[in-house]
């Protein structure tokens, strides 16, 4: 069963994806640890994925210092507006 469970983690991964192992781990059951073995050895060897243009932007914005929010959705919610809300949010359910 992990085999199965790999080969299809590794031709979503060289397709391009970015298959999260997560799902394969919970489905290979008793053989998770056998399947994580196999999948920690083919990451530590296998090429990264290239980044997709939302990832390239993202990073950009990060090393710039500007939100990536704003360089990826072209709306800008600051951290500080979304923390503040967060803490009103709490205060008023407290």
């Amino acid at each position: 069963m992990p085999f199965a469970l790999f080969d299809d983690y590794a031709v979503r991964y060289a397709r391009g994806e970015h298959p999260d192992p997560v799902p394969y781990l919970e489905r290979a059951g008793d053989h998770a640890g056998e399947l994580a073995r196999m999948l920690d050895a083919f990451l530590q060897w296998a090429p990264p994925p290239s980044p997709d243009e939302a990832a390239v932007t993202l990073m950009q914005a990060w090393l710039a210092g500007e939100p990536p929010n704003c360089a990826c959705a072209g709306a800008c919610v600051s951290m500080t507006s979304s923390a503040s809300l967060r803490h009103s949010s709490a205060s008023t359910w407290a």
